[in-house]
């Protein structure tokens, strides 16, 4: 179409006779619709579905079990046609207009005189979204996101709108009350532009940041980070901007998950744009789901940025390939912390599979891990890595076995954030390590690559 010259109007059809001509899913969804506007409905089809026999059953629909003849349209006030049968419905749209009564051929924009919104119903208020029958997808998700955006108690301020219209009727002339009214809803009523961007920091560098975190970082007027982002990313934020440290590390008080999720559900309900900023990918162990389904629940607006995923950025960065032709055939990724603390890994499938597995917040546990692989038939002289502070200046890398690496530890003074790799692919980055070049612009000390603080203690 090549101009949009719909009249966009509200009908009232209750108790007004309405067709539907259709007895299927579609049908079914209409009727409904009508049913909600209170109207007078018929139905005309052969065959229905269970759920449209069960409204005629209750008599909330006259049903007309019959294929559709032109003598049934006479009277009515607005037809619909949902079939499958393209001439059934091309006769319905030719009978209709002949006698002038709206028709909607469903999926069939060139078939109709009139098109459904994408409607949006709390109370009083009704908005229906036309894309001029060309894009109901698009129609549907501008009016989810309209109402996202609706203030709360809408519903409460438009009565009390027209309670107080009816006491200024006899007293004030048509135009004295559009201004009143006017100026009313434009104090009282604004769109809430609130909505939160989980956005994933990548493994610790701030050069490995997205470009896509970054901009959603800068626009944001909360930002609740968790522990372990850098300073130079937090900075990236505007000075208007609110900080708010939310993280969670081992063996130190922290804020409940709970907490977090009302804190972005108040921040994001008041109209701010909060960024749930998490390390990694938000997607990979960091919760995110869970904080997306909270939003999802509580019709909060939300998208997610993802991140480099730890596991993935500090081994590439380290020069630890996860997966090869003549290693490893895939790559495992668990994490040390068990949900509820239960020991949930199945580690006699684990050991069997001929991946690279790598462990996200093991430290901790590693005895536990290592003993547990080789328990279930891992080769004690397997090869383990443990990768401190990946990516950032203060790198630094442990080449060991799984038999012996928790003795040789013992003396050493590790520091999470560890990344625990195992596997056969260390034997490649033995061969790589003193070969890969260093990029000083991923590290603010340039006189202190951590990439090349390597212990060797495998032998």
């Amino acid at each position: 179409m090549d101009q949009n010259n719909l009249l966009p109007i509200f009908l009232k059809v209750k108790n007004q006779p309405c067709l539907i001509v259709g007895g299927g899913k579609i049908a079914y969804q209409k009727i409904k619709q009508l049913i909600a506007c209170k109207a007078d409905i018929s139905v005309i089809s052969k065959e229905c579905i269970n759920e449209i026999e069960e409204l005629y059953k209750d008599d909330k629909i006259k049903l007309i079990k019959s294929r559709y003849y032109k003598k049934y349209i006479n009277g009515y006030k607005l037809i619909i046609s949902a079939t499958s049968d393209n001439k059934v419905n091309k006769q319905v749209y030719s009978d209709a207009e002949k006698l002038r009564i709206p028709v909607n051929i469903v999926d069939e924009p060139e078939l109709c005189s009139y098109y459904f919104g994408s409607v949006h119903s709390q109370g009083s208020l009704k908005v229906a979204v036309s894309t001029n029958g060309e894009s109901p997808s698009a129609g549907k998700r501008i009016r989810d996101l309209i109402a996202s955006s609706m203030p709360n108690k809408i519903d409460s301020i438009i009565n009390r709108f027209n309670q107080l219209r009816k006491k200024l009727k006899l007293n004030m002339s048509y135009y004295d009350k559009k201004i009143f009214f006017g100026n009313l809803a434009k104090k009282h009523i604004s769109f809430n532009k609130g909505r939160v961007v989980i956005v994933g920091a990548g493994p610790g560098s701030p050069d490995l940041l997205t470009l896509k975190a970054a901009e959603s970082i800068s626009n944001a007027d909360i930002i609740l980070y968790d522990a372990l982002i850098h300073p130079d990313i937090l900075s990236l934020g505007s000075k208007k901007c609110k900080k708010i440290f939310v993280g969670k590390r081992s063996g130190e008080s922290c804020i409940k998950q709970n907490a977090i999720n009302e804190m972005m559900k108040d921040f994001a309900k008041s109209g701010k744009i909060v960024v749930r900023l998490k390390g990694g990918d938000p997607f990979v162990f960091g919760r995110g789901g869970e904080e997306a389904i909270f939003l999802r629940n509580h019709q909060i607006p939300f998208n997610i940025i993802p991140g480099i995923s730890s596991g993935i950025g500090v081994a590439t960065q380290t020069g630890i390939p996860l997966t090869h032709r003549g290693y490893s055939k895939g790559v495992l990724f668990l994490t040390g912390h068990q949900y509820d603390g239960n020991n949930n890994i199945d580690w006699d499938l684990v050991s069997k599979l001929n991946t690279t597995l790598v462990i996200y917040m093991g430290y901790k546990k590693l005895n536990k891990i290592v003993s547990a692989l080789i328990k279930s038939g891992k080769d004690p002289k397997t090869p383990i890595g443990l990768i401190e502070k990946g990516t950032t200046a203060q790198q630094r890398v442990t080449i060991g076995n799984i038999g012996s690496i928790n003795e040789k530890i013992k003396t050493m003074k590790l520091e999470t954030p560890i990344m625990i790799i195992i596997g056969d692919v260390l034997n490649i980055y033995k061969y790589l390590k003193d070969n890969i070049e260093i990029d000083p612009t991923l590290y603010s000390d340039t006189n202190n690559f951590g990439i090349h603080q390597i212990q060797d203690i495998s032998n």
